[in-house]
């Protein structure tokens, strides 16, 4: 709820933000958290479930976030684009879809620069912490290249979810753009 809460912020002209940024980090968590549970990559208990479900939420709430911003940004940016597919008999979705590519786009910078840098640029906590533990350096290496596909996935959802919902509460029920005001 908080994660959210923190999410929805950034996106509060789009109407029902909060709840979007919800669905989508809810979404966008889960699956790919459950998955890695199910396949036996990560183990059922508080031990791996807690550091990594706050890992994989909080990477979710920063993909929402940048991907709800974004989307306000474009479609202020884009309004007349917009209004003038509309006017030409574009579906909203058509004419949206000039804004929805870069706010998908946007949610998975963080993500991906991180990926770039992973081994590199930093040595991710996980990963230290169990080689300082007296891990094996390989275990570790593996279990971080899963952990950062799983983030991966996270964002990518999160930004898929919370995107194709919030773009539809840009537009009336007269399918007309909304005003966005902050």
């Amino acid at each position: 709820l908080v994660a959210a809460r923190i999410s929805g912020g950034r996106g509060k002209e789009i109407p029902s933000s909060y709840s979007i940024a919800f669905v989508g980090i809810l979404i966008g968590s889960l699956l790919p958290f459950t998955l890695l549970c199910i396949v036996g990559v990560i183990q059922m208990g508080a031990r791996f479930m807690i550091p990594l479900g706050g890992m994989v939420i909080g990477n979710s709430m920063k993909a929402s976030s940048v991907a709800l911003n974004r989307l306000v940004a474009e479609v202020g940016h884009q309004r007349s684009q917009i209004e003038t597919l509309l006017s030409l008999g574009a579906s909203v979705r058509q004419a949206a879809r000039t804004v929805i590519t870069p706010a998908i786009k946007a949610g998975l910078i963080p993500t991906l620069d991180t990926m770039k840098s992973v081994g590199l640029v930093h040595l991710p906590g996980i990963m230290t912490g169990y080689i300082i533990a007296g891990g094996d350096p390989m275990t570790a290496v593996k279990f971080q290249l899963a952990i950062i596909y799983m983030l991966a996935g996270t964002s990518g959802l999160t930004c898929l979810v919370v995107t194709l919902m919030a773009y539809k509460k840009c537009f009336n029920k007269q399918l007309q753009l909304r005003l966005l005001e902050s």
